[in-house]
């Protein structure tokens, strides 16, 4: 089935977004081994996992094989500097003082500061 510029577009956006959520979901895994978590951080790994990913939502056919590939290249290279960009936001933000620590709220505050 031919899809539209359109529906194409809907298309890569929906495996743009499947992929960000699996990447950001993994705080489901925190209780594992931590070395073997540090492992998964090298760019290497995780261009292969945002690969396998990716790769999912293609429906491989021999005769377009190249075509797929440099598709499913493509968004791994997306994803993979979106998820870039993100850590190196967050280490910038945790060498300036823990500018996080500022604003977050722990339950006591935030009780408090619901009832005044």
């Amino acid at each position: 089935m031919k899809r539209t510029p359109f529906e194409k577009l809907l298309y890569y956006l929906k495996i743009l977004l499947y992929s960000l959520a699996a990447i950001l979901s993994g705080y489901t895994v925190v209780d594992l081994n931590p070395d073997f978590l540090k492992s998964l951080s090298k760019i290497e790994y995780q261009t292969c996992l945002v690969f396998i990913l990716v790769a999912g939502f293609f429906d491989f056919k021999v005769r377009e094989w190249k075509e797929t590939i440099i598709q499913i290249l493509i968004l791994t290279i997306i994803l993979t500097t979106i998820l870039q960009i993100l850590r190196f936001n967050k280490k910038n933000i945790n060498n300036n003082n823990n500018i996080l620590d500022y604003f977050r709220l722990d339950n006591y505050n935030l009780l408090n500061y619901y009832n005044n």
